[in-house]
């Protein structure tokens, strides 16, 4: 962020208490400790500033987060939801953001690179470089599909991935009841109060991702800022780019960027599913695979080692 223009805030929470201090010191250092963690794990996320303790006997204070931008896919969806009247706020909240956190889109220029056949009919292309909201919508659900990807390889879960939580500059944010998988569970949630449906379970943070940009994407459509076929290809772009992400991280977590998805990776998720008497038999005939694709490599032992830790946490919190 060196020469960077940077937001600061004070995360105190909601005044559940009455005094503004509904964070418990625990939960500040947990919070503390995981965006520095997400950091140094090549994770896109706000940092923590610092500790603001309030001199006071109690066991809740507050700290400041440091990042770019503070401005949340909800912060727009919330001016939509509010009617027509409202509209105009979106498109000039639209505007600063733009101008101050996606410059490059206000002088973006023809290109047939930003140009994308969507069908077989004369008016299928979708040109980016013709509207600068379309452009700003495609780059960040393709953005949010790539935070997903990378928080599923390290098998982070954030536990409460609503739109107020989901940063437009596409930042891991608000670390609340996030957790991390111990063992391989994808029914996971660390919230507790998302236990009886488990909405922001492991598994269902792609398709909730998802359904968050389909916000973002409906607010704009609603501004008219973008045009239905607009709409449809951010949509699109989400799904394609967490695939091509995903299939880049999970081989090099087994240390083979060769590996092929339905090769290895499959059947890896399967047996891991499988809770059955096969399992251990399914599990030793997956190594088995392993061992021989892996002895095929030209790589070594020692480098393969090294490269695996690079990409797998030693820790979680």
């Amino acid at each position: 962020m060196h020469n960077a223009m940077v937001d600061i805030i004070l995360e105190c929470g909601p005044v559940s208490w009455g005094d503004g201090r509904a964070i418990t010191l625990g939960g500040v250092l947990n919070s503390n400790s995981e965006s520095e963690a997400m950091h140094f794990l090549g994770i896109l996320t706000t940092r923590a500033l610092c500790l603001v303790t309030t001199g006071k006997h109690v066991t809740r204070d507050t700290f400041y987060e440091v990042a770019q931008s503070f401005l949340r896919l909800g912060t727009y969806q919330m001016h939509a939801s509010r009617g027509e009247e409202d509209l105009d706020v979106v498109r000039t909240l639209a505007d600063y953001t733009i101008h101050h956190h996606f410059p490059h889109l206000e002088n973006i220029g023809k290109s047939d690179s930003l140009s994308f056949n969507t069908g077989e009919e004369d008016d299928s292309v979708v040109d980016l470089t013709a509207n600068k909201y379309s452009a700003w919508a495609v780059g960040v659900a393709e953005r949010t599909a790539s935070l997903l990807a990378q928080w599923q390889g390290v098998a982070f879960t954030h536990g409460v991935l609503n739109t107020d939580n989901m940063c437009v500059l596409v930042l891991s944010i608000d670390y609340g009841p996030f957790g991390f998988l111990d063992a391989f569970d994808p029914s996971y949630t660390p919230n507790t109060t998302d236990l009886p449906g488990r909405r922001y379970c492991f598994a269902n943070q792609l398709d909730i991702g998802l359904w968050n940009i389909a916000q973002f994407i409906t607010t704009l459509s609603a501004a008219k800022m973008i045009n239905d076929k607009e709409a449809k290809y951010a949509m699109d772009r989400y799904g394609t780019k967490f695939m091509d992400e995903y299939q880049v991280i999970m081989p090099r977590k087994l240390a083979d960027p060769t590996i092929q998805e339905d090769g290895l990776l499959i059947p890896l998720n399967a047996v891991l599913l499988d809770i059955g008497e096969e399992q251990k038999d399914a599990l030793t005939s997956w190594v088995q695979s392993y061992i021989q694709e892996l002895s095929a490599s030209d790589t070594s032992d020692e480098d393969r080692k090294i490269s695996m830790n690079c990409v797998n946490p030693k820790y979680i919190l």
